[in-house]
């Protein structure tokens, strides 16, 4: 049994039919030309799409470890503040009780200006932190 394609063609004269075939496969051509151009394409993707995924993975891993980091350090940057602090107050009391100045304690000035450093220190990696959560 013919189907209605074969039966168009048929009745079609031999010139027309040859330019009915060339025509279907030109068409042909061109879907398989869009075919490989499309695999072309969605394969390029797939590879940038995976590369971007490493990435991003990879960024996430080190973001989390740098979050824990930055937990850390500002724990133990709380905690020496804290008891570099309770020092330079005993020390005020001490030379008050004295009567002489904290100048004249050694290391109590580079002692004050390294807590003023480090509270800044501690707001700039709470910062960060809060920027990288």
């Amino acid at each position: 049994m013919k189907s209605n394609i074969q039966k168009v063609y048929s009745k079609l004269p031999k010139t027309e039919l040859a330019k009915v075939e060339l025509a279907t496969q030109k068409v042909e051509l061109a879907l398989i030309q869009d075919i490989q151009k499309a695999k072309t394409a969605s394969s390029d993707s797939i590879e940038s799409s995976d590369r971007l995924n490493d990435y991003a993975n990879k960024i996430a891993l080190d973001r989390k470890s740098l979050l824990t980091s930055l937990d850390g350090q500002i724990k133990d940057a709380n905690n020496i503040f804290a008891k570099s602090g309770s020092i330079l107050s005993k020390s005020q009391e001490a030379a008050a009780a004295l009567g002489v100045p904290t100048k004249e304690i050694k290391g109590y000035d580079e002692l004050e200006k390294n807590l003023n450093v480090l509270a800044r220190s501690i707001d700039t990696s709470i910062r960060a932190k809060k920027s990288l959560s």
